[in-house]
């Protein structure tokens, strides 16, 4: 990590406290701009997952990059209708009724341009009649880190499976719809370029055997993984978006159409950028040959290693020369699996991990934080959520405050108290 990025992040705990989540602005625009060049294909929309972060600093900042904005929830629409963005894709998925409603009249406004992306046959008869709307198609293809984000194939609560899609256009057909986008999206953290070539291929092989007639985009979701460990390489975004052109060309050619090409990317722009910054307040040595390094911070702020097993890399900002030794990284939550470092062989199990001496009161920061951290995040054993921090210009921005234990405490006592 950089001196000057270190120095940023000493500063975000000692004036905000920790822990603390701080996002680099300079990175998600670095991302942003970075994905947008690799794809030369010119009619493109790119479209950011609000559910990766829905920080308001962290929206803005990409919506100012020129994305519009992909939403699962009526909450993440009125958000990015707040924020002005411009086009918005409501991906929904077994929603209640009222919801879909309430997303369907947003549909039905003028302003922002908000596209329903129908998950089932269902959901599909209850537009009004003469929708136009997007399909998320399930094809035989998914991928990801862990079985609970792959988002595809046969295995998956998610879209229409593709063999039912004649039954999707005779349904549109006969409420006179117009199935203006088809949509997949196959799973999360994928770095390989041919993982996503094969679910390509399925999508349009999907369209070039039904046509879709009113058809004008083609949104082939969203999964673009990142480096968690050192050891990792990104993906090759040059020959991501060589390849993802040269199909999708080829494909407009011999259907004798322009369509928009989309892509929904959310772990992508924000995860590096991200950074929870912790204190150690224990260093606890126990006869069974183990280091436990306790923090002021815990799963109901980053949720990833219990839930996934994920990695994270770990520095010590306050020691980053210290002799290195092995350590168990662990929460301040009443549950044993609260640990932050896992193995590298069964991920779900705690390991020890090699850091710089840590020291009581040292600075710890949990990299690659800023996608499915703090909006996983809960107030398990009533603690508090962190305070998020914008990295602007060199400037640090509070973006949204923590509650205060007394708040916690009011609201679990009732509005009449």
């Amino acid at each position: 990590m950089q001196a000057t990025k270190a120095h940023a992040l000493i500063q975000a705990a000692e004036r905000f406290g920790t822990p603390v989540y701080v996002y680099d602005q300079a990175t998600i625009l670095d991302r942003c701009r970075s994905l947008l060049a690799a794809i030369p294909y010119p009619r493109k929309k790119l479209l950011y997952a609000v559910k990766a972060n829905s920080n308001q600093a962290v929206v803005k900042t990409i919506l100012g990059a020129g994305f519009g904005l992909d939403c699962v929830s009526i909450g993440e629409v009125l958000l990015g209708r707040t924020l002005g963005a411009g086009t918005i894709l409501y991906t929904h998925n077994n929603v209640a009724d009222a919801e879909f409603s309430a997303a369907v009249k947003m549909a039905r406004a003028a302003k922002p341009r908000v596209w329903i992306n129908c998950d089932s046959l269902q959901r599909l008869a209850d537009l009004p009649r003469r929708s136009a709307c997007f399909v998320r198609i399930n094809g035989p293809v998914g991928g990801g880190h862990h079985d609970h984000v792959i988002t595809g194939g046969p295995d998956s609560k998610f879209g229409i499976p593709w063999e039912q899609m004649p039954e999707a256009l005779s349904l549109a057909a006969a409420r006179q719809h117009r199935i203006i986008g088809v949509h997949q999206h196959i799973g999360s953290g994928i770095r390989d370029v041919a993982k996503f070539e094969r679910a390509i291929e399925v999508l349009l092989s999907v369209v070039r055997r039904y046509r879709f007639p009113d058809l004008e985009y083609v949104n082939f979701g969203g999964g673009i993984g990142v480096p968690y460990r050192p050891t990792e390489q990104p993906m090759d975004l040059r020959a991501f978006g060589a390849m993802l052109t040269g199909r999708f060309s080829e494909f407009c050619r011999e259907a004798g159409r322009d369509l928009t090409l989309m892509l929904e990317p959310g772990r992508f722009p924000v995860a590096e950028a991200g950074y929870l910054v912790v204190r150690a307040n224990t260093i606890k040595e126990t006869p069974y040959g183990k280091t436990y390094v306790g923090v002021d911070s815990g799963f109901n702020h980053l949720v990833r290693p219990t839930m996934y097993g994920s990695y994270h890399h770990i520095t010590n900002a306050s020691n980053p020369r210290g002799k290195t030794r092995p350590y168990y990284v662990a929460g301040y939550i009443c549950e044993s699996g609260d640990i932050f470092t896992r193995g590298d062989g069964d991920e779900n199990r705690a390991a020890p991990r090699e850091l710089p001496e840590v020291r009581r009161g040292d600075l710890l920061v949990l990299h690659n934080a800023g996608a499915y951290g703090y909006v996983m995040a809960s107030e398990y054993n009533m603690r508090p959520r962190p305070p998020e921090v914008l990295l602007s210009g060199g400037k640090l921005v509070l973006a949204r405050r923590a509650k205060t234990v007394g708040e916690l405490v009011r609201e679990a006592l009732g509005s009449g108290r």
